[in-house]
């Protein structure tokens, strides 16, 4: 990923927000990652998660600083100021999870390497997956927001 994330516009889509830079898709390209559990049902979405083991350092600091980021965005009342699309959308999005709990897609596992939840909108494309390892096609695609927290939603696009 090398884009400017202040750059970012957010598009509202229901409850939710559509994250663009310059009007595109904010993709990201994985190193060598495991899929150690396969497709999972969850809250009536498919998702897998990738386990951010040995290799994948610079990816998971990547993602790190993605988080530090929107963070960031709920605890500072200037920060809106370094955006440089400053328009009602991105002052709603403020307003609405400012002093809210910001929700990791990645997963700490104690003595285990960390996993990164990913969405998948068609299951049947990746069928069996399980315990397999590739380099993956993933898009920053939404920031989503519930009474007390919001996230990050990560889409997997594609698999090598």
């Amino acid at each position: 990923m090398t884009c400017n994330l202040f750059e970012m516009v957010f598009i509202p889509n229901k409850k939710n927000y559509l994250i663009y830079v310059d009007n595109n898709d904010i993709k990201l390209s994985t190193p060598k990652l495991n899929v150690p559990f396969g497709i999972e049902k969850y809250n009536y979405k498919y998702i897998a998660n990738l386990e951010l083991g040995d290799g994948a350092d610079k990816f998971h600091n990547t993602l790190l600083n993605i988080d530090k980021f929107f963070m960031r965005m709920s605890s500072d009342r200037n920060f809106i100021k370094k955006f440089n699309n400053i328009n009602m959308s991105i002052r709603d999005l403020f307003r609405k999870i400012y002093g809210k709990t910001y929700i990791s897609c990645i997963k700490n596992r104690h003595g285990h390497p960390s996993l990164l939840r990913t969405y998948i909108k068609d299951p049947n494309v990746y069928c069996d997956i399980k315990g397999m390892s590739g380099n993956f096609k993933l898009h920053l695609s939404t920031l989503w927001i519930s009474k007390y927290n919001y996230g990050l939603i990560y889409y997997m696009n594609d698999m090598e």
